[in-house]
């Protein structure tokens, strides 16, 4: 019989059974497709990873952006891997805020304990680099707890070498060592190279914080040898530059230089930035001590904005000290006292720093502190709780025993725990505020008017930033003491209270330097306002007959897409025009432009 002629239900059953074999072909083709594309993203994110540690950051981020319009499908581990290696790229290529976003977006996700403790360190690097402490401090904690739970000897070893960073930062010098020399034992238990590699630059860089530049030159050879064998040209730029510093401080020159151009060629070519910058003031300083001025003056030109831009103090206090004295030795004066001027500026920004810094360790020391005495509280309750079960075959005397001890100690220790929360409130109040007049010191100043800033562009409204600076303080100090200078500030911060109470952001951010912050305010209420305030100061008492306070003020109007730098540059060029003019004056700063301004009178 034809297959033409066999009934209808059969032929139906055939035709069934070919869409049955077509439609199982067919899931199987676009399976295999799909398993296809996942292992070609593992292979990708594999490579990008080996290119992340081995090649410019350039190269890794090259395929991370091919490959992340496949994210969505990503396993948790997948996607926490791709979110490291793009942190490390943004860290790289100086971009900390984005990267320290990511970072936290990243700990918001549900993603493997090691991952969640390389996100931690990568969170600690990056406070660090912005100089937001308390944050670093608080990732550094979570990583040195997590670090106990987890089998990641890499992992494990990057927590205790960042550990000794912050120590060193702080200047905790021996704890320093201690958690340098664990880090560095741990890497040589599980024979990790690399990890060695980064402990040893670490130890020795508690050594040269000592002073103890024999040990750490030392230390850094044996890192330099390290990271040769680990292949990452990161770490080796920064074992060059730890090695050639300990030679320049030891004046043997030539050996320094060769270490230096070899360590700035190796961040210039893994595009590692702040690592090019600070072998470049490292250089400079070789310059100058060789006798080369010019070299040295056009290195540390080139740096002065990026130190800036990045909010390095330290590090343009020193570029500007230098520039000081190549100056002075021109004899040009006047330049020298112009760096000079600027040296002391951003060395005032570094003290407010360091003392956050400081507040910071203190505060999670005590939030260290507390979490014990919580623990405590855990055992304490787990304890009554055994003692509880253990008196139901004991004597009813021993029960009641057993209840009022325990309920006592917990008393006590909830009343030690109210305690340790009032302490910690106390401190996080502190290291916000300038302990003489009360207002915002200028790291909390700074935070919140990046916040109304963000504001005002979002709502479309007028923003403005006033910085103040008191004409000739320095001499009410020389002259009548510093008791009558803290006396004057206080009454300079309880004017600026009563003139701008409820209007907008006020705080001391230098010595003898305010700064205000008004949102939804147009620049000629403004202006009334400051003639009101210049009133005021004229009419302060502060002890001292004869002489009224006056300042010097430069106001800067935020315009559209302009960043918090940019506004406060302007608002800083109208201020030294303000004093250039004579002082007791106002400069508004035109729109759109860093120097000039329009004075109005004194």
């Amino acid at each position: 019989m034809r297959a033409d002629h066999l009934p209808f239900s059969m032929h139906s059953m055939m035709a069934g059974v070919r869409r049955g074999l077509l439609t199982t072909a067919l899931l199987a083709i676009i399976a295999s497709a799909a398993v296809s594309e996942g292992d070609d993203f593992q292979q990708q994110l594999e490579l990008a990873a080996k290119l992340n540690l081995t090649a410019p950051w350039q190269e890794s981020q090259a395929i991370l952006d091919r490959i992340e319009p496949e994210l969505e499908e990503a396993t948790p581990d997948q996607f926490a891997t791709f979110q490291l290696l793009k942190i490390r790229n943004l860290a790289l290529m100086g971009d900390y805020i984005e990267g320290l976003q990511l970072t936290r977006q990243l700990l918001e996700h549900d993603i493997p304990s090691e991952h969640r403790l390389g996100a931690l360190v990568r969170g600690t690097n990056l406070g660090l680099e912005l100089r937001r402490f308390e944050e670093a401090f608080d990732y550094l904690y979570q990583s040195l707890v997590l670090a106990s739970e987890v089998n990641d000897p890499e992992q494990i070893t990057y927590a205790y070498s960042l550990a000794a960073e912050i120590f060193r930062v702080v200047g905790k010098v021996d704890r320093a060592r201690e958690y340098a020399q664990r880090s560095l034992d741990f890497a040589r238990e599980h024979d990790d190279v690399r990890a060695q590699c980064i402990a040893t630059m670490h130890l020795a860089a508690a050594y040269r914080a000592a002073d103890h530049f024999a040990r750490a030159g030392d230390h850094f050879r044996s890192a330099l040898q390290l990271c040769r064998q680990a292949s990452d040209p990161v770490f080796v730029g920064i074992a060059e530059f730890g090695l050639g510093d300990i030679l320049r401080r030891k004046d043997r020159f030539d050996e320094a230089e060769a270490h230096l151009d070899r360590a700035l060629r190796n961040h210039r070519s893994s595009g590692y930035r702040s690592g090019e910058s600070e072998t470049l003031l490292s250089l400079a300083k070789l310059y100058r001590r060789t006798g080369r001025e010019q070299q040295a003056d056009s290195t540390l030109t080139g740096l002065i904005d990026d130190f800036a831009e990045t909010e390095r103090w330290d590090f343009l206090a020193t570029s500007h000290e230098l520039l000081g004295r190549i100056a002075s030795d021109r004899g040009d004066h006047v330049l020298a006292v112009e760096h000079a001027l600027s040296q002391i500026d951003a060395m005032d920004r570094f003290l407010d720093l360091a003392r956050a810094r400081q507040l910071a360790y203190l505060e999670i020391e005590f939030e260290t502190l507390y979490r014990d005495q919580e623990l405590s509280l855990l055992r304490e309750r787990q304890r009554v709780s055994r003692l509880q079960e253990q008196t139901r075959v004991q004597r009813r005397w021993l029960h009641g025993m057993a209840y009022a001890s325990g309920g006592f100690l917990t008393v006590i220790l909830v009343l030690l725990l109210m305690h340790a929360r009032r302490e910690r409130r106390h401190y996080q109040r502190l290291s916000g505020l300038d302990s003489l007049t009360g207002l915002s010191n200028h790291t909390r100043f700074f935070e919140s008017a990046q916040r109304l800033v963000n504001e005002a562009h979002t709502n479309q409204t007028d923003l403005v930033l006033i910085l103040g600076d008191l004409d000739h303080f320095k001499e009410v100090n020389d002259i009548h003491g510093h008791l009558i200078g803290d006396q004057a500030l206080r009454q300079v911060a309880g004017v600026l209270m009563d003139v701008f109470a409820n209007r907008g952001l006020i705080g001391r951010i230098g010595g003898e330097e305010f700064a205000v912050c008004l949102s939804r305010e147009s620049l000629e209420r403004v202006q009334q306002l400051l003639e009101t305030l210049r009133r005021r100061l004229r009419a302060v008492d502060y002890g001292v007959e004869g002489r009224a306070l006056t300042m010097s003020l430069g106001i800067a109007q935020l315009q559209p897409g302009e960043n918090l730098g940019k506004l406060r540059q302007r608002a800083d060029v109208a201020l030294y025009e303000a004093k250039r003019a004579g002082r007791n004056t106002v400069v508004v700063a035109p729109e759109n432009s860093p120097k000039g301004g329009k004075v109005r009178g004194s």
